[in-house]
C-alpha cells in the first residue's frame, strides 16, 4: 500500500517554523529525543521520567506526551539553528512557537507545558473528556453529526480544531465524543478518537485559564519575531497579549486553515514543520496555502 504523497519542496525566500500539539507518532517523539541529547531540555525531560527509554514511553499520558513533543519541537529547531521569518503552533504547539519566537525562555515554556498538562489530566479526572478526529464530511454533516451526538447523549461537544475542507476535531465529554464516531459513520464519515485524554479547546477545560494565564503572564515577553496563534489567527503583539491569547487557547478552537493564511499575509513563503515526524506538513493538505516541508523525515 502506498503512503501519503511527498510534501511539496519549500520554494526560497522566508520561512516560518511551524510546531505541532499531540497526535505525532511516538517513534518519530524518540528519534528527534535521541538526536537532540544533548539540548539542556532533553535533560530536563530527562529528569521527569528518571531511567525511561524514549522509545519505550507511554506517550498516551498526556503529562508526558505534552513536554516530550514540546521538548522534540524546540529541540529540533534549535539544532537545526536557522532563523525564523515567523513561528505558528498547532493546540500544544503554540508554546513551542512562543519559544522560537523570543515570546518564553526555554525554560519557563517547559515549566509551563508540565503545568498545562497537569491541568488538563485534573480536568480530566473529574470529568472525562475525549477528542475524535472526523474526515470525509462536510461542514453541514459535520455540525449535524455534533447537535446529534448531544442529543443523543447529553453533555459538551465542540468544534475544536478545523485543519482545513474534509479534516476537523471534535472534542467534549467521553460519551458525547463516542456517540459522534458512530453517527459519523452511519452517515458515510471517518471518526476515530484521538490518543488524548480531555476535552482540550472546550469549556471542559475554563477551569483551568485562568491559572495558566497568571503562569503565562509572569514570565512572557513580546514576541522578537512574529508569533501567529492558531486560535486568535493572527500575530500577537506583545506580552499581555501572549498571556492572554495562549490561556484562552484551552478552551478556544484551533483554526489551522486560518492560521495558516495569517503567516502567508506576513510575507512568508513556506512552512517548516520543525515537530518530530511531518504532521503538519500532512495537514497541508488539507489546509495548502503554503508549501510545508517537514524538518527532518519521519520515521
Amino acid at each position: 500500500m502506498s503512503g501519503p504523497p511527498d510534501p511539496p519542496p519549500s520554494p526560497g525566500g522566508p520561512l516560518a517554523a511551524a510546531c505541532p500539539g499531540q497526535g505525532v507518532d511516538p517513534r518519530d517523539v524518540a528519534a528527534a529525543l535521541a538526536r537532540c541529547e544533548a539540548d539542556p531540555l532533553v535533560a530536563r525531560l530527562a529528569d521527569q521520567v528518571p531511567g525511561q527509554a524514549w522509545a519505550d514511553a507511554d506517550l498516551r499520558d498526556t503529562r508526558l506526551a505534552q513536554p516530550a513533543v514540546f521538548v522534540a519541537s524546540v529541540a529540533e529547531a534549535r539544532r537545526d539553528g536557522r532563523r525564523w521569518a515567523a513561528t505558528v503552533g498547532h493546540s500544544l504547539g503554540e508554546l513551542a512557537a512562543a519559544v522560537l519566537a523570543g515570546a518564553l525562555d526555554a525554560d519557563d515554556g517547559f515549566d509551563l507545558v508540565v503545568a498545562r498538562a497537569e491541568l488538563g489530566h485534573a480536568a480530566h479526572a473529574e470529568r472525562p473528556g475525549r477528542m475524535v478526529v472526523v474526515m470525509r464530511l462536510g461542514a453541514d454533516e459535520v455540525e449535524w453529526v455534533r447537535r446529534a451526538a448531544i442529543g443523543t447523549a447529553g453533555g459538551v461537544l465542540e468544534l475544536a480544531v478545523a485543519n482545513g475542507p474534509g479534516q476537523v476535531v471534535l472534542s467534549g465529554d467521553a460519551a458525547t465524543a463516542d456517540a459522534a464516531v458512530a453517527l459519523a459513520g452511519e452517515i458515510g464519515g471517518v471518526a476515530r478518537p484521538l490518543p488524548i485524554g480531555g476535552g482540550y479547546h472546550t469549556p471542559l477545560l475554563m477551569g483551568s485559564v485562568a491559572g495558566l494565564e497568571r503562569r503565562l503572564s509572569a514570565v512572557a515577553r513580546d514576541p522578537v519575531i512574529p508569533l501567529v496563534s492558531s486560535t486568535a489567527c493572527r500575530a500577537l503583539v506583545d506580552a499581555d497579549d501572549v498571556a492572554r491569547s495562549l490561556a484562552r487557547s484551552l478552551v478556544l478552537p484551533v483554526r489551522w486553515d486560518r492560521a495558516v493564511g495569517a503567516v502567508a499575509d506576513l510575507g512568508v513563503v513556506g512552512l517548516v514543520d520543525v515537530g518530530p515526524g511531518a504532521t503538519l506538513a500532512n495537514l497541508a493538505r488539507h489546509a495548502p496555502l503554503l508549501p510545508t516541508t517537514p524538518l527532518v523525515e519521519p520515521v
